[in-house]
C-alpha cells in the first residue's frame, strides 16, 4: 500500500492494524502476523507505515504441516499512547474516543482483516449468485462495542449493517446493496493489495459497480 505521509493518516492506520489482526503484548512492541495466500499483505502493512516505523525484524515461516507465515515485527516507542488507548485492562477494546478517529484507511484495515464477502449461489441458475454480503468477525469485541461500531457506520458512512451472534460472539453483517456502499469507501486501499482483491469481487455479469 502506499505510505501514509501525514501524522493523521499513520495514526488511522495504527488503529487499525493494532485493534483487529495486530498483537501488543506490551507497550513497546508489535507483532504483525498473515499466512497462506496472503504474505504480502503483511508486506503492504510494513511499506503503508514505513515513513513512520521500520520492522525491526521482517521475516517468513513454515510451520509442521507446511503452512507459511510472515511475520513483522516492532520494538519501539512511538505506539505507547496508542497502547494506552487500546489495551484496556490487558484487552483490546473498541472506546468511541478510538471510533472518533476512524477513518476509510482504518476501516479497509478492518476489512481486509477481518472481513468476507459472501457469494450465495443460485440453486436455480448454475454458475450465478442470487445475493452478496459482508461479514465482519469482529468476534473479540463485547456486544456494547459492536453495537457501538453498527452505529458508526450507520451515522458516518451510511452502511447498514446487522448484528448476528456466531458461536457466542457477535459479528457484523450487511445485504448486497450496503456491501457496495462499503466496499466503495474502502476499495482504493483493497485494490493495493493483489492477494484480497477477491474481496471486492462481486461476481457480477452486467452490473458495474462504482470502484
Amino acid at each position: 500500500m502506499e505510505k501514509v505521509v501525514t501524522a493523521h493518516d499513520f495514526n488511522a492506520a495504527m488503529i487499525g492494524i493494532i485493534l483487529f489482526d495486530g498483537s501488543m503484548p506490551c507497550e513497546k512492541y508489535l507483532y504483525i502476523r498473515h499466512g497462506g495466500q496472503q504474505l504480502d499483505y503483511v508486506d503492504s502493512k510494513v511499506e503503508l507505515i514505513s515513513n513512520y516505523m521500520e520492522p525491526t525484524s521482517l521475516r517468513t515461516t513454515v510451520d509442521k504441516q507446511g503452512f507459511k507465515y510472515r511475520y513483522a515485527y516492532y520494538n519501539t516507542d512511538r505506539l505507547k499512547h496508542l497502547y494506552k488507548d487500546i489495551y484496556i485492562k490487558g484487552r483490546k477494546t473498541l472506546t468511541k474516543e478510538i471510533l472518533n478517529r476512524f477513518t476509510p484507511l482504518t476501516l479497509a484495515i478492518m476489512y481486509m482483516d477481518d472481513g468476507s464477502l459472501v457469494l450465495h449461489k443460485d440453486p436455480k441458475r448454475p454458475g450465478k449468485y442470487h445475493s452478496r454480503e459482508i461479514y465482519l468477525a469482529v468476534n473479540s469485541f463485547t456486544l456494547h462495542e459492536v453495537t457501538m461500531l453498527q452505529k458508526y457506520l450507520k451515522n458516518n458512512w451510511d452502511c447498514d449493517f446487522r448484528i448476528s451472534k456466531n458461536k457466542g460472539t457477535y459479528r457484523l453483517c450487511c445485504n448486497g446493496t450496503n456491501a457496495i456502499k462499503f466496499c466503495t469507501i474502502v476499495a482504493p486501499y483493497v485494490k493495493q493489495v493483489p492477494s484480497l482483491s477477491y474481496k471486492l469481487d462481486f461476481k457480477y455479469l452486467k452490473k458495474k459497480l462504482p470502484f
